[in-house]
């Protein structure tokens, strides 16, 4: 988890309008530095569809078991990453079309995630190299189709 919440950031919405199990905030704060995602999606419910829900998700698996759920479409997937993995000295929110689990061709163990943007670039994150080349695509963890 990489998200955070204080008391004190909580909005007092009577459970009427909201559920008893949810509650609303103000703020979060962000404990790592690390790429987070931010995804708008319809839910198909019994009333109708209630479109341009959004939610942010710490992991790559948490998107892939959303498109498991059979009412829920996304519709868009941004990538929030901090200036090392983008290339730049700041964070940017861009479209993401995919992200694979990859591995290093060479000899020595190391794994990654590769990031593919909607335009085509690709960022990767690895502890062992930031050098898309030194890495094989093996396993996709999640695509939106759109």
């Amino acid at each position: 988890m990489i998200f955070e919440t204080a008391d004190s950031s909580e909005i007092a919405i009577p459970p009427m309008f909201i559920g008893r199990a949810n509650k609303r905030w103000s703020n979060v704060s962000l404990i790592l530095h690390k790429a987070w995602y931010f995804v708008v999606y319809d839910l198909q419910t019994e009333e109708g569809v209630d479109e341009n829900n959004i939610i942010f998700c710490s992991s790559s698996d948490q998107i892939a078991e959303m498109l498991l759920v059979k009412n829920l479409h996304i519709k868009d997937v941004y990538l929030v990453s901090p200036g090392y993995l983008n290339g730049s000295d700041s964070w940017k929110m861009e479209n993401i079309r995919e992200v694979w689990k990859a591995e290093l061709n060479n000899e020595v163990d190391g794994t990654a995630r590769i990031y593919v943007l909607a335009d085509g670039r690709e960022y990767v994150h690895s502890l062992c190299t930031m050098d898309k080349n030194d890495f094989n695509k093996h396993e996709i963890i999640f695509e939106i189709n759109k």
